[in-house]
């Protein structure tokens, strides 16, 4: 009878083990499976974030090309008006000198006419 009860103790003893090493397989199954989910949205969110990466490096890529082709206009159209001051000047002095001789001229013919 000692024996007995020593056995049933143990019997107990062992099934409340298994039964609390159920419950912490059960965890740790739920566990794993939020893992899996984890890890599937962690994978989702990289690809995520490499296109865009890759978006935004096409984008900036694109935007200095751009920047490029304005600094070009931007330089060509200085040059164009460089070039139309410098053909304002050589039209102004042209004039002045014009206006010069017809001074010139109007004081010749002032003093032929006295």
């Amino acid at each position: 009878m000692k024996y007995e009860k020593k056995i049933l103790n143990f019997k107990n003893d062992l099934e409340n083990r298994l039964a609390e090493l159920e419950a912490v397989n059960l965890a740790a199954d739920e566990c794993c499976k939020e893992l899996v989910k984890a890890t599937e949205k962690l994978e989702r969110v990289k690809t995520e974030a490499k296109t865009v990466s890759e978006e935004t490096s096409q984008t900036i890529k694109t935007q200095k090309e751009k920047v490029a082709e304005y600094k070009k206009e931007i330089s060509d159209l200085e040059n164009i008006a460089k070039n139309k001051h410098l053909e304002f000047l050589k039209v102004e002095e042209s004039l002045k000198q014009q206006k010069d001789l017809t001074n010139i001229e109007i004081t010749k013919a002032e003093k032929s006419i006295q």
